[in-house]
């Protein structure tokens, strides 16, 4: 069996089209065309049906290809295994962020990765913290960054950052306009749009406000960031986001942030890491990649709000 040929499969499955795969493995058509002929004959069997659409998998084909999807995976982790023997960051990982930490440091981590350790294949997918903390856990993705309470009882994740939230308003609301901060009590005083509930942000917020008695007038719950936060520039309504998540719609005066105190409300940014797979040279190198991204950002945008944990 021929890992080209697996390659060529799984490509022309996911394709659809025998040329489309020439393309992308960088192959003359009929090269790919006789890798599918030798998988058909070493199987016995037809693997793709021919239309003049494109091509699509048989039952056998679609059998083929989980199991050449688990070979592929396990071969390049073996091969990565080696070369990390010789001490080199190499292979692939997944990195999920949640969705407002993807939009903040994704492209400063990708451009780091792409000068220091071009050998390592990163790859991003973005969730909520819920979703993630079960990727991780069951090996999805490889690596993750999590949201959590700062006054979480346990923590199965290393602490990257402190961040502070604060109240955000439009542009134009003039409410907020001379004010330095907010007391916490008076978050009670505003029409709120947050998330609902399981959403890490939403659960942090409730459990603030319960803790301090303060009884939130929340009028409205949506998980989509970026229409809340167009809701907010339309002078509608009121929510409580990071300031890195809404930075440039504060510089261009969209939107207004106030920072919540008496007292802050804080998470905590945390990395965790999966125990299905071993934490590889190029694991750490993510780690380590990404601590210096959130630093340079910090630095480079002068957020106070973030307190980056260098350890």
């Amino acid at each position: 069996m021929d890992i080209k040929k697996l390659r060529t499969l799984v490509l022309v499955s996911q394709l659809g089209s025998i040329s489309a795969a020439a393309r992308a493995a960088k192959l003359a058509q009929p090269a790919v065309s006789q890798h599918l002929k030798a998988l058909e004959s070493h199987f016995g069997t037809r693997l793709f049906d021919r239309q003049r659409q494109g091509v699509s998998p048989t039952e056998a084909g679609k059998l083929v290809l989980e199991h050449s999807l688990h070979i592929l995976s396990h071969y390049d982790r073996a091969r990565s295994g080696v070369q990390e023997l010789q001490g080199q960051a190499v292979g692939p990982v997944t990195l999920g962020l949640p969705t407002t930490v993807a939009a903040t440091v994704a492209a400063q981590l990708v451009r780091r990765m792409a000068m220091i350790y071009p050998e390592v294949q990163l790859r991003i997918v973005e969730a909520m913290s819920g979703h993630l903390r079960e990727w991780v856990d069951t090996g999805r993705v490889d690596l993750a960054v999590l949201f959590e309470s700062t006054d979480a009882q346990r923590s199965d994740g290393e602490v990257l950052l402190h961040e502070s939230l604060c109240l955000v308003s439009s542009g134009k609301d003039t409410r907020f306009a001379e004010q330095p901060s907010i007391t916490a009590t008076a978050l009670g005083s505003v029409p709120l749009i947050l998330p609902g509930r399981p959403h890490a942000l939403r659960v942090l917020i409730d459990r603030f406000a319960a803790q301090l008695g303060i009884d939130l007038d929340i009028r409205f719950e949506l998980d989509a960031t970026s229409a809340t936060r167009q809701l907010v520039a339309e002078d509608q309504i009121y929510t409580i986001l990071s300031l890195p998540s809404i930075q440039k719609d504060v510089a261009s005066g969209l939107l207004r942030s106030t920072p919540i105190v008496s007292p802050s409300l804080d998470r905590r940014l945390v990395f965790c890491r999966s125990p299905v797979h071993p934490f590889s040279t190029a694991f750490q190198a993510v780690r380590r990649e990404l601590t210096f991204a959130l630093i340079e950002l910090r630095e480079k945008n002068d957020w106070k709000s973030w307190v980056v944990n260098v350890g």
